[in-house]
C-alpha cells in the first residue's frame, strides 16, 4: 500500500488515462492503466499503441519519477471498461485542494472472503483506492501490460530525431494534460512519429 497526496494522485490517474486505449478490441489497453508500486511512489502509465503517458505521484511530494530501467515493486494492470476510477479521480480532483491536503491509499488486496464463494473470478487480487471516507475496488487485468520499457523501434537510444510528424489527436490529447508546465517528447520510427 502507498498513501500519497489525493490532488496529485487523481492529476496523475486522469493525465495518465488520457492515454488509454478506446478500442474494446484490444482489452490489454482498452480503458486500462499500469500501476506500478516503487518505494518512493506510484506510477501510472496509459497507453492506446501509439501514444504512452506516464506519470508518478511520489509518497513525500518530492521524489523524482523513476528512471525508465527502474523496476517497480509491483506492478497491475486497473480495467476501468465503466470508467468508475476515473469518476472517483474527478470527484477527487475537486474534493482536495492545496489549502485542504487528503490522503489517497493505494493497495492491491485481494478479495475479500465473501467472493471468494462466488468462483475464482471474484477471488482474485484487485486495486483499492481509500480517500475521503471513499472506497473503490478496481477490477485487474490478468495479464501483463506491454513491456513498455524494451522498446527500441529499431533506433539506438543516441540517434537525434532532425523532423516530427504529429497526428492532429495527438497534440488535442496532450493538450488535455492538468497540472504541467512542460511535456518531454520522445519520437521514433523511420517516420520519427
Amino acid at each position: 500500500m502507498r498513501t500519497v497526496n489525493a490532488r496529485h494522485a487523481a492529476v496523475c490517474w486522469l493525465n495518465a488515462f488520457l492515454a488509454s486505449g478506446s478500442d474494446d478490441t484490444r482489452p490489454m489497453l482498452y480503458r486500462t492503466l499500469s500501476v506500478e508500486f516503487f518505494d518512493a511512489g506510484v506510477q501510472f502509465i496509459g497507453c492506446d499503441g501509439t501514444l504512452l503517458f506516464r506519470t508518478f505521484v511520489a509518497v513525500d511530494g518530492k521524489a523524482q519519477m523513476p528512471l525508465l530501467e527502474e523496476a517497480p515493486d509491483r506492478a497491475v494492470v486497473v480495467m476501468d471498461t465503466d470508467r468508475f476510477a476515473l469518476a472517483f479521480m474527478r470527484t477527487l480532483l475537486s474534493a482536495a485542494t492545496e489549502e485542504l491536503p487528503v490522503d489517497l491509499a493505494i493497495a492491491i488486496e485481494a478479495a475479500d472472503e465473501s467472493t471468494a464463494s462466488l468462483g475464482e473470478v471474484f477471488a482474485a487480487e484487485r486495486l483499492t483506492l481509500r480517500a475521503i471516507g471513499q472506497e473503490l475496488h478496481c477490477k485487474l487485468y490478468d495479464s501483463p501490460f506491454p513491456d513498455w520499457r524494451k522498446l527500441k523501434f529499431g533506433l539506438d537510444k543516441i540517434e537525434v530525431v532532425e523532423a516530427m510528424t504529429h497526428a492532429p489527436r495527438m497534440f488535442a490529447t496532450v493538450g488535455k494534460l492538468r497540472g504541467m508546465t512542460a511535456v518531454d517528447c520522445e519520437f521514433h520510427g523511420a517516420t520519427k512519429q
